[in-house]
């Protein structure tokens, strides 16, 4: 992943800092946006099993996929969890991979998460894998340093071999790397598909301010280049979460920017 933090340390050292986040919010309320807009009482973010998103989709033959946070905000969990990540999706070498033995994709994601059990209350680095050997495991990395709040972390997943894959988590101070063991999902077909954003699980209580992705882009199959995104993807928006576009993709040579966040109620940013 040393090729992806090293373009995003010389962008942001090349600017002297990063966008504030109110410069975030007068974009956001600018840019077309995807979602309700508006702060629910409460949310049902945990039917079935079914959470709630806002997030882009990229579709298409990859093996491996990359991002930045822009600005690492508080994530207010609420009575579940709230996490800001990337997945990387692909499907099982035969039959699914299982959640709950519920057939599913599988994934590695990797990223920021408050939320009760996983990461005990605390904001965390977090990692967390489906695999058709193991189906669905988390892992607990590293509490949030305070210092990372306010500056851009990356987040990269790249297929090291045929069954497994390495992770980063790059701050202003470390690269946090990991691997995904025992993970034959196939890469470099049609079906893989990139997910970027905000997850939220629960009910009520949940705080997301603005906070924004960068740096799009994918790994290519055959030659492993990185490569930014060029297409704008499938964003998607879900009960209270919204998204905005800063940049579209489509319209930025660096793979776009956009935002993810809960409506702003005139002090903050609550979910419910």
């Amino acid at each position: 992943m040393n090729d992806l933090r090293g373009r995003v340390a010389e962008r942001v050292l090349s600017s002297g800092v990063t966008r504030t986040i109110l410069a975030t919010v007068v974009l956001v309320a600018l840019a077309q946006h995807v979602g309700a807009g508006v702060a629910f009482a409460s949310y049902s973010c945990n039917s079935n099993g079914v959470h709630c998103y806002s997030e882009d989709r990229w579709n298409g033959p990859v093996i491996g996929s990359g991002t930045t946070i822009e600005n690492v905000t508080h994530l207010g969990q609420g009575d579940v969890h709230l996490n800001t990540e990337q997945w990387l999706v692909a499907p099982a070498p035969s039959g699914a991979c299982y959640v709950n033995n519920v057939a599913s994709m599988c994934w590695v994601e990797i990223g920021i998460k408050a939320g009760l059990t996983q990461c005990n209350n605390i904001e965390c680095f977090f990692f967390n894998d489906v695999t058709p050997a193991n189906g669905y495991t988390q892992h607990w990395e590293i509490t949030v340093p305070a210092g990372d709040y306010g500056n851009p972390v990356t987040l990269g997943i790249k297929q090291a071999s045929s069954s497994s894959f390495n992770w980063s988590i790059t701050d202003v101070y470390y690269c946090y790397t990991g691997v995904s063991s025992n993970n034959t999902m196939v890469m470099n077909v049609s079906n893989d598909q990139i997910q970027t954003g905000a997850e939220l699980q629960g009910t009520t209580g949940a705080v997301l301010p603005p906070t924004a992705f960068w740096d799009n882009g994918y790994y290519a199959g055959g030659s492993g280049s990185w490569v930014y995104e060029g297409a704008d993807g499938s964003p998607t928006a879900t009960g209270p979460l919204i998204f905005g576009w800063v940049t579209r993709p489509s319209q930025s040579p660096t793979g776009g920017d956009f935002d993810v966040s809960c409506p702003y109620n005139g002090s903050g940013y609550p979910c419910g």
